[in-house]
């Protein structure tokens, strides 16, 4: 009985306000084109982080929307339905798991415009579910028609006019650091 009871606090306003906490601390230093990498619990997760040796499993932008008087952070990426947006609250509340921020790096500040531009264009594109099981056993070319996450973060800045690392050869989540186009520290924004 007691375990039921204890259970349900996980879900109140308190333990929302505690988990995003270290969020709610930051919020206000993101800006478009810095990059989230995620690393979750669940079993999809944790077979990328395996299978890819990766430590992260996924990746995705964040971007600030200033409407209304209100600055309303979003995060862009590709899930199971595709390109799409969603508030980086909202994500970071049901997210089971962990969540760093990296800013972009100070020598592409001007690419900000850009790198949103061309993240917006792949809004609604298809997730690419065969190119993410190819490229944990093997690296795989960037296919614009349908999207996995780390690879729709590479075509938006190849898109932007970042320089180009790895070809048209799509990186995965924790080699998008390597590209150097954000900065090496990132910010844990929950756990």
């Amino acid at each position: 009985m007691r375990r039921k009871v204890l259970s349900g606090y996980r879900n109140t306003a308190w333990a929302t306000d505690y988990k995003l906490s270290k969020y709610q601390k930051i919020r206000g230093q993101i800006r478009d084109g810095d990059l989230l990498l995620w690393r979750g619990n669940g079993l999809v997760a944790k077979g990328i982080q395996r299978l890819g040796h990766q430590y992260h499993n996924h990746a995705s932008f964040a971007f600030v929307f200033d409407k209304h008087y209100t600055k309303r952070v979003m995060l862009f990426e590709a899930l199971a339905h595709g390109v799409e947006p969603e508030f980086l609250s909202a994500r970071l509340e049901r997210h089971d798991g962990r969540c760093w921020w990296y800013q972009l790096a100070a020598k592409y500040e001007a690419y900000r415009p850009a790198i949103y531009q061309a993240a917006n264009h792949y809004g609604g594109t298809s997730y690419d579910y065969p190119g993410l099981i190819k490229n944990l056993f093997s690296y795989v070319f960037v296919d614009v028609e349908r999207l996995f996450c780390s690879e729709y973060v590479y075509a938006s800045g190849i898109d932007a006019g970042l320089p180009v690392e790895f070809g048209l050869i799509a990186p995965r989540p924790d080699d998008l650091l390597s590209l150097g186009w954000w900065v090496k520290e990132g910010v844990e924004l929950d756990g």
